[in-house]
């Protein structure tokens, strides 16, 4: 689920990202903006993990805030509650990734010929027309390869994005495989039986790489090969 949420929503930022940073005119700006959004990227988990937790912990920014003004009476258990962990995993993921992922959408814009927006504009079409009908057609191919290798991770679900965040009254939701699979091998020494579901979820996303390679195939006639 949190991969699933990640993905969808990584991606719709992303190329969003770009194509907002694509669109701006200044260079000075578009630098400055591109900068600024990819910065996170370079940043360790367990600094993203303690950015998030100074913020939305008990004491944090938030929840102290809330209480400045007197919305709470007491702070809210952000990173406690089950249903909100999945949001926030996926809010801090998107976060992180979303500058860096963008770079992969601005290269792959930057590969459409002038030819064609000049095209589109003697046809009459606006910058948004442009958008829908020149530059998301033009960067569909990445887009696809992209969603293709991701969707093969799709049960790697990460690992220390979740044992950074992770809290007794959130594990029915916070565990994941790798995880799990470290618990087992590492907490319990149980290694063969750990090496078993390692194994076992590489060849998952063997075949997730396959099946989803074919079909992007059949239906786009874009793949991997």
């Amino acid at each position: 689920a949190m991969s699933v949420m990640s993905l969808i929503f990584g991606t719709i930022f992303a190329i969003s990202l770009a194509l907002i940073i694509n669109e701006i005119r200044n260079g000075l700006l578009k630098k400055t903006v591109q900068t600024i959004s990819y910065l996170p990227h370079f940043l360790s988990m367990g600094i993203c993990a303690n950015l998030f937790i100074q913020i939305l912990g008990r004491r944090g920014l938030i929840n102290g805030f809330l209480q400045e003004i007197h919305l709470l009476d007491r702070p809210f258990p952000f990173l406690e509650t089950e249903q909100l962990f999945w949001i926030i995993m996926t809010i801090q993921i998107v976060w992180k990734e979303v500058g860096w992922n963008a770079i992969i959408y601005l290269a792959a814009i930057a590969g459409i010929s002038e030819e064609v927006y000049e095209a589109a504009k003697m046809d009459g079409a606006g910058r948004l027309q442009c958008i829908f009908h020149v530059t998301l057609p033009g960067i569909a191919p990445t887009v696809i390869i992209l969603a293709i290798m991701d969707i093969a991770k799709i049960f790697n679900g990460g690992f220390e994005q979740q044992l950074l965040m992770f809290n007794p009254n959130v594990m029915d939701y916070a565990e994941v495989i790798n995880t799990y699979v470290y618990k087992r091998g590492m907490g319990a020494a149980e290694f063969s039986y750990a090496t078993a579901v390692g194994v076992f979820q590489s060849v998952i996303s063997i075949l997730l790489l396959v099946i989803v390679n074919r079909i992007a195939r059949k239906f786009s006639e874009v793949s991997l090969w």
